[in-house]
């Protein structure tokens, strides 16, 4: 779960993360819900820019800087539910294999023994 915090989008950018763990921004959802937010509070505004003429200037400029203007919500919202779909997956098939297998369960012998002796007495009281 820490590791889907830290590269949500948040704490790190996913242009700064390494090219080996790249993959991971891509299967976090926290990252994809934090992108949703963060397209739909920002598209659109406009802000005013501080004394020294500083700081950013739209929401675009906002998203761009966090790596997310790119995409759109109904694109997030996409992401979201095959990776949901993947993990569904998953379960079931370690569910599936990891089921308890059970030894199909026999008569014991004496009971077959029984059985065997009663059908002899009733063999022997049809014939008298």
């Amino acid at each position: 779960m820490l590791v889907w915090i830290i590269f949500g989008g948040y704490y790190c950018n996913a242009d700064n993360i390494p090219s080996a763990l790249r993959w991971l921004p891509k299967a976090s959802l926290i990252k994809h819900s934090f992108e949703a937010l963060c397209i739909n509070e920002f598209e659109g505004l406009e802000f005013e820019l501080d004394e020294k003429g500083g700081g950013m200037r739209t929401g675009e400029d906002v998203l761009n800087w966090l790596s997310f203007g790119h995409t759109s919500i109904r694109k997030t919202l996409g992401s979201e539910a095959r990776i949901l779909g993947f993990y569904y997956w998953l379960t079931y098939c370690i569910l599936k294999a990891g089921k308890p297998k059970y030894q199909p369960v026999d008569a014991p012998a004496e009971d077959a023994n029984l059985a065997a002796a009663a059908a002899d007495g009733e063999a022997a009281t049809q014939a008298a």
